[in-house]
């Protein structure tokens, strides 16, 4: 079986450096590709001040107090 990825190297020699591979980031990989999609961007509700202390009032009568005796 042959891999050419791997060799032999003298035991009491320094190996030789291996050059660094100009690889594409993932997110390069994925743009190439096209596999990336872009976000949709979903208009949110502006609220004003008394929709806001609505909400908050809403939640606090939700919530249950506990008698600690």
């Amino acid at each position: 079986m042959r891999n050419p990825t791997l060799r032999e190297e003298p035991r009491y020699e320094k190996a030789a450096i291996l050059p660094m591979a100009q690889r594409e980031s993932i997110l390069e990989w994925l743009q190439s590709k096209g596999r990336v999609v872009a976000r949709q961007n979903i208009e949110m509700p502006v609220l004003d001040e008394e929709e806001i202390e609505e909400l908050f009032d809403e939640e606090t009568e939700d919530t249950v107090d506990v008698d600690e005796d």
